[in-house]
């Protein structure tokens, strides 16, 4: 726990920091605090409540984000066109970046660890 919170809490830091300005050191209390008084507050309804809204707003920010992206190459068929070569799944298990063989094997590791 205290990896993910530690990377979650420093991502959202860092990220006030280049949009806003805000110091890092700043920003990484003010994301501890804001958390600690709405789950001590609310609970675990609060923080439920709180993935739904941050889950529904990341999710429509990437559909956002996608729509714009297609947009600016020119559309889908544009993008698959230029692309065709980088938007295949399986690789031979001689690719010198990633084999088939690390997408059968090791990938169980991270999804181990992630699920556990």
């Amino acid at each position: 726990m205290g990896v993910t919170i530690s990377a979650v809490i420093y991502s959202g830091a860092l990220t006030l920091n280049k949009v806003f300005g805000i110091s890092l050191v700043k920003s990484v209390w003010m994301i501890g605090i804001i958390a600690a008084l709405y789950t001590t507050w609310g609970g675990l309804k609060a923080v439920a409540w709180a993935d739904l809204f941050q889950g529904s707003a990341l999710i429509l920010g990437g559909i956002v984000t996608m729509v714009i992206g297609f947009m600016a190459v020119g559309g889908i068929g544009k993008f698959f066109q230029v692309n065709a070569d980088k938007l295949h799944m399986v690789l031979p298990a001689s690719h010198p970046v990633i084999p088939w063989t690390a997408l059968v094997v090791g990938l169980w590791i991270p999804n181990f660890y992630y699920w556990g």
